[in-house]
């Protein structure tokens, strides 16, 4: 059992999120059905800053080809109560869709379409909805154990839809995947700004840098 999974920032904007793991086929999506949802939580000690997110990546064991959308908003969630207690999310929480080409031993980098701008205080809920419509056999991901943080649901015929997820019943697991997030640099607001030689076509601006 690992508990305190291991943050790290690299210093150019990844933030890594790994502990010592095993490999899930059912996280973040599960690719030997048809189609598949995820919701994993991560928490803000997990992620330890805050900012604009551009990217996702998982480390996975083997090539394959998935048809995702992705989804990211806060919660106020620590676990995952049951089979049910699923995370409704909007059309605005899209974050990309699309075609993925994982790499087998590598991390495979999700560039989102629209970026998703954290506010370090809240948790947040990873939705992975696999529209591919074919399977791909012994695809898995890297994972590390923790608490009822991941909630599931697979099918070889319906396609689930994380914008009204009521009606399904999903399972919990006690584990969720590596993760990297791409954090955009936080650039500081500059000092002692100061608007002079206003006139009626212009104005002098100057500011110190931080």
């Amino acid at each position: 059992p690992w508990s305190n999974p291991k943050s790290f920032s690299s210093g150019n904007g990844i933030v890594e999120i790994i502990d010592q793991s095993g490999t899930s086929e059912d996280l973040p999506t599960n690719a030997v059905y048809a189609y598949s949802m995820t919701q994993q939580i991560y928490t803000a000690e997990e992620i330890g800053q805050w900012g604009t997110i551009y990217s996702l990546a998982f480390y996975s064991n083997s090539n394959a080809i998935r048809d995702l959308d992705i989804y990211m908003t806060h919660t106020n969630k620590t676990d995952f109560s049951s089979g049910n207690d699923w995370v409704t999310v909007t059309t605005a929480d899209l974050v990309y869709s699309g075609s993925v080409s994982f790499t087998g031993d590598a991390w495979t980098r999700i560039d989102f379409s629209t970026p998703f701008f954290y506010n370090g205080t809240d948790n947040v809920v990873i939705v992975v909805d696999d529209n591919s419509m074919h399977t791909n056999d012994d695809f898995k991901c890297r994972y590390f154990n923790t608490s009822y943080q991941s909630l599931y649901i697979y099918s070889s015929s319906t396609n689930h839809d994380p914008t009204n997820p009521g009606g399904y019943t999903g399972s919990r697991l006690s584990q969720k995947n590596w993760i990297q997030l791409g954090f955009l640099p936080v650039c500081n607001k500059p000092s002692h700004f100061k608007i002079s030689h206003i006139n009626q076509n212009s104005a002098s601006l100057s500011w110190t840098e931080n």
